[in-house]
């Protein structure tokens, strides 16, 4: 049997896209609406990562109405099942989520926020299928807790907290002391940020020390707080005039290698980035984006059309919009808008991660007034004249059904007419089947893939087409 290397990584359409479109102006992207949970009531947070380690992302929520801290499993289906695994029912008014490994045991833990019991709590992952989880608590008198971050603040390789709490005014860190079972050391960042509503952590002036960022609602202002490297901290008011500051996230938006920060205003319906312009201290230059995006609640930056500049994301409960703006490079940027959806009642958190595994970035969000947790699968760049019954770029999908006996599908689509290549791999790379190697049309293909001839397992199927090729796993049980 003839043995070739071949990369289990892949290259995306992404790449195809950037060569044919290089002077696209005026583009936007295709999505298609998907919801994970329509009955998850006051839906406020939303966040993806691989939980459970199967190389799929999966979905966390956090439920205002619903009290609760929620799981939802990817199963790497065509489309995807979700399997939902509720964490906590219990944790009233919850206002946040993430997952992120805190103890350092190389699997991903789910770290939340209850405004309602002014709780911070993390959960263990014990493993297991379902997972098993242990609630830890961090911190049960953090008043009116609206949303917590975590990272590496300290740089002794742990994983510390940060929380912002709206009635008690508060910006706070909680130091992970390294011990078994953590222990935690809380020190108040800031506690006279009026209605504190945002944090972020990012190193935003180039010292390699996480800067903390937040946001007062009432104080209407975004602030940073730079990192002394000895457990003190040098506070910069970024804007005191911004009308209902309700979030904040930082990026370097422009491409000129240093941090920008990027925010959300309620009262002032703004979505605005101040733009870094050095200095000791940095001088920031305020940037509006949109100034009539009505309630606006969250921002999330990430590289949405794969030109490798970031693009902004963003919610507004009032409309009930989910918004992107595509950042079109120049000396000056300028945003090209493109509503995702404007009934997504209540729309409240943000995010983007590529859910379904095909190598570009969908976006994930949650809408408290409809209690829906959705995601918008990114499905190609495409010029505002392109013809939309035909694909925008080359995709290969994950094999349906995933685990399979013996058969399963196997689908992909090409944006014009040429030469297809389909094989299987096996584990060690070498080559067992040619599904497919013949000049194919510009549409949606499919292959019924007979896998008699194997034994139960991990396989790869590789898609190629001139300098398009990517790489799925399947999972063959008999």
């Amino acid at each position: 049997m003839k043995r070739r290397k071949i990369s289990f990584g892949f290259s995306t359409s992404i790449i195809f896209l950037i060569l044919i479109f290089p002077s696209i102006a005026v583009a936007q992207i295709s999505f298609i609406y998907h919801s994970i949970d329509a009955d998850f009531q006051g839906a406020n947070s939303v966040h993806a990562l691989d939980v459970d380690g199967d190389s799929l992302i999966d979905v966390l929520g956090a439920g205002l109405g619903a009290n609760s801290i929620t799981l939802w499993k990817n199963d790497g289906n065509n489309p995807i099942l979700w399997q939902k695994q509720t964490i906590d029912n219990g944790f009233h008014a919850a206002s946040s989520v993430l997952s992120i490994d805190l103890d350092g045991d190389q699997d991903n833990d789910i770290l939340g926020s209850a405004w309602m019991d002014n709780e911070i709590a993390w959960w263990r992952n014990d493993g297991g299928n379902p997972i098993l989880w242990t609630k830890n608590i961090i911190s049960e008198s953090f008043a009116g807790v609206e949303e917590i971050y975590a990272g590496d603040i300290d740089n002794d390789n742990d994983v510390d907290v940060l929380g912002a709490a709206m009635n008690g005014n508060q910006i706070a860190l909680w130091y992970n002391n390294g011990d078994v079972p953590i222990t935690w050391t809380k020190q108040i960042i800031d506690g006279n940020i009026n209605w504190a509503r945002s944090v972020y952590a990012f190193d935003v002036n180039g010292d390699s020390l996480l800067d903390i960022l937040g946001a007062s609602y009432t104080g209407n202002s975004i602030s940073v707080w730079y990192n002394n490297g000895d457990s003190t901290w040098t506070k910069q008011d970024i804007d005191n005039n911004f009308l209902g500051a309700h979030k904040v996230v930082a990026c370097d938006l422009d491409d000129d290698k240093d941090t920008d920060i990027i925010g959300a205003a309620h009262i002032g319906d703004q979505i605005v980035w101040w733009r870094n312009d050095g200095g000791n201290p940095i001088q920031w230059s305020k940037q509006i984006i949109e100034d009539n995006f009505d309630g606006a609640i969250s921002v999330y930056a990430c590289d949405m059309d794969g030109d490798e500049i970031a693009d902004i994301l963003g919610t507004t409960e009032v409309s009930g919009h989910v918004a992107l703006w595509l950042n079109i490079s120049g000396s000056n940027i300028s945003w090209q808008k493109q509503v995702l959806s404007n009934s997504f009642a209540g729309a409240w958190g943000v995010y983007a991660e590529d859910i379904d595994s095909d190598g570009d970035i969908d976006v994930l969000g949650a809408a408290s007034i409809a209690g829906d947790i959705s995601w918008w699968e990114n499905d190609g760049v495409l010029d505002v004249n392109t013809d939309l019954s035909l694909p925008t770029g080359f995709r290969l999908l994950q094999n349906y059904p995933n685990p399979f006996n013996y058969n399963t599908i196997i689908k992909y689509s090409a944006p014009g007419s040429g030469m297809i290549s389909l094989k299987v791999y096996d584990v060690l790379g070498r080559e067992l089947y040619t599904l497919v190697e013949e000049e194919k049309p510009a549409g949606d293909h499919e292959v019924d893939f007979n896998a008699s001839g194997l034994t139960s397992g991990v396989y790869y199927y590789q898609m190629k087409s001139g300098i398009f090729f990517e790489t799925k796993k399947m999972l063959l049980l008999k």
